[in-house]
């Protein structure tokens, strides 16, 4: 069976987003495994846009091993 794993930063607040999710996952599920996990995002309140996009990475790197 094929898997899928999607991976997001930061929190969705958007509740139409939310339902959205869990109706495509529902629907992937027949076919395929399918989980999703949200990481949290970078202190945008320090630093710029390159430390940020770094601290990102680095979450981003440390989930997929």
């Amino acid at each position: 069976m094929r898997k899928i794993r999607l991976i997001c930063v930061g929190k969705n607040q958007e509740k139409y987003l939310q339902e959205a999710l869990k109706i495509y996952e529902k629907k992937l599920k027949r076919y395929c495994s399918f989980q999703w996990e949200i990481l949290k995002e970078a202190n945008y309140n320090r630093g710029n846009k390159d430390l940020w996009l770094k601290e990102e990475e680095k979450f981003l790197l440390k989930s997929l091993n």
